[in-house]
């Protein structure tokens, strides 16, 4: 079983990013898309979705989208004319079946950073 954990934090004001909701889809190598998980941030920032890679393709893809649009409404970052980023995007492969996958990540109204700790 393969995890994929992350730890959110609220770059604007350096708190936990919790409340955050994160959808993981299955990308298949035909081009479809379907909603694999859905997971919410505990009061730390952090989730953690399980994937049972047994009998599934290498080839397979997954993406992993987080919903910032609605976390920083409900932060009381009222939307403006240059906020223009609803979501946060990220794809990845998970070669190992039984690896975890974590992702530290910065997030704020217009920007994001991210990247892979194993």
């Amino acid at each position: 079983m393969a995890h994929i954990t992350a730890h959110l934090v609220n770059a604007a004001d350096g708190t936990h990013a919790s409340g955050v909701t994160v959808t993981l889809y299955l990308l298949k190598a035909d081009g479809t898309r379907s909603e694999h998980s859905r997971a919410v941030a505990d009061h730390e920032g952090r989730f953690r979705i399980e994937v049972d890679r047994s009998g599934c393709p290498a080839d397979d893809r997954y993406e992993l989208t987080i919903a910032i649009a609605s976390y920083f409404e409900a932060q009381g970052f009222r939307r403006q004319g240059l906020q223009v980023v609803d979501e946060v995007v990220i794809r990845l492969a998970m070669p190992d079946p039984d690896a975890r996958y974590h992702f530290p990540i910065t997030l704020a109204p217009n920007f994001s950073s991210v990247w892979w700790s194993s």
